[in-house]
């Protein structure tokens, strides 16, 4: 049982009821229990939806595929069940099956260094700078980054 409801929708200030329209016409997306929830909120509701613009931005520098692999990785070595579950979701809905799917040495790379504990992270976001700026990728491993 949640230790907050979501807010039905006839108790939704207008303000918020706006924001759901706009999130529903701009990312064809729906209003699920989560964002219900934060509708108590419209400054709850607006900071977290802001992954979508975030999301939006890694697809424009990485592309499509790499970015919602990117997203699943980090969600999987975040162990969070109900990013993996999103982000496998868009996955499937690709037309890829996670158990045969096929990796490039870059897609590879950047999966290996998301998936593991959330101390390997930062590693992740300096191969990925890397890879951003050019740099070769054997460059970037051989980097000594420090782990926090």
């Amino acid at each position: 049982m949640a230790r907050i409801a979501p807010l039905p929708f006839q108790d939704t200030p207008d303000a918020v009821k706006s924001a759901y329209a706009q999130h529903i016409q701009r990312y064809n997306a729906r209003i699920t229990n989560m964002k219900a929830t934060l509708g108590h909120s419209l400054v709850a509701f607006e900071v977290y939806m802001e992954w979508y613009r975030l999301y939006e931005c890694t697809q424009v520098i990485l592309g499509e595929r790499l970015a919602y692999l990117f997203a699943y990785s980090i969600s999987v070595g975040s162990n969070c069940p109900l990013c993996s579950v999103f982000f496998r979701k868009i996955i499937i809905d690709k037309g890829e099956q996670l158990e045969n799917m096929q990796f490039s040495e870059t897609e590879q790379l950047l999966i290996t260094y998301c998936r593991p504990p959330r101390r390997w992270v930062p590693a992740a976001v300096l191969l990925l700078y890397r890879l951003i700026c050019g740099r070769p990728v054997i460059w970037a491993l051989q980097t000594r980054w420090p782990m926090w």
